[in-house]
Order: structure tokens, then C-alpha cells, then sequence
């Protein structure tokens, strides 16, 4: 419980460093709890804080946090949502591609060779 609080905390605050640092830690702990709409919430502020504020994450994080977002939709029930996918898709470049596991329902990004 306390990431979240302290993610809404230096949020308000307008503290982009620290609140994505808390929303990052934040956000996995919401769909364990089947809060996938704070999950997605605490993601997508993660994402627009780094962007706004230049802060380079690097793309293994931003891959997470993509796919998290994915995994939140899906769990609110959004299965045709591949929102996340395709903006994350446009935001890393084509060197990556889409592979996706159709029996577990879940995807990860591979280097294209």
C-alpha cells in the first residue's frame, strides 16, 4: 500500500522522478489486487511523466510497463484492446516485433533479425 500512496504523494507534488519511481513499483501490485484500472492508471502516468519530463527510462522499462498496461486491459475485459501494443509498437521503432501467444494470451517483443 505504500508505493501507491507515496506515487500519489510526489504526483501531486509534480515530482516526476519520484513518482514514477513509486508509480512503477505501484502499478504491478494493483491487478494482483483486481484494481486493473489503478494498474493501468499508475502505468500510463509513469509513461506521460518520463515523456514530459525527458526522462530516459530505457526500453526494457518502457517494454514493462506497455505490457502491463496490456495485461491490465485484459484483465478489465478490453481482449480487443491492443492499444498498448500498437502505441508501444510505434514508440520503440521497428527493430521490434510482436510476437504474440495465443493460448496464454499474453505477448512479448522479440529484435527483429
Amino acid at each position: 500500500p505504500y508505493p501507491t500512496a507515496l506515487a500519489h504523494h510526489w504526483s501531486s507534488a509534480d515530482v516526476p522522478d519520484q513518482t514514477i519511481k513509486y508509480s512503477s513499483l505501484a502499478a504491478p501490485q494493483a491487478p494482483a489486487a483486481g484494481a486493473f484500472e489503478e494498474g493501468d492508471r499508475l502505468l500510463s502516468t509513469c509513461i506521460l511523466k518520463a515523456r514530459t519530463a525527458d526522462i530516459d527510462v530505457g526500453m526494457s522499462t518502457r517494454i514493462r510497463w506497455y505490457r502491463q498496461i496490456a495485461d491490465a486491459h485484459h484483465g478489465m475485459g478490453k481482449l480487443e484492446s491492443r492499444s498498448a501494443a500498437e502505441v508501444m509498437n510505434c514508440s520503440i521503432g521497428s527493430t521490434w516485433s510482436l510476437v504474440t501467444n495465443l493460448p496464454t494470451l499474453r505477448c512479448c517483443w522479440r529484435m527483429k533479425s
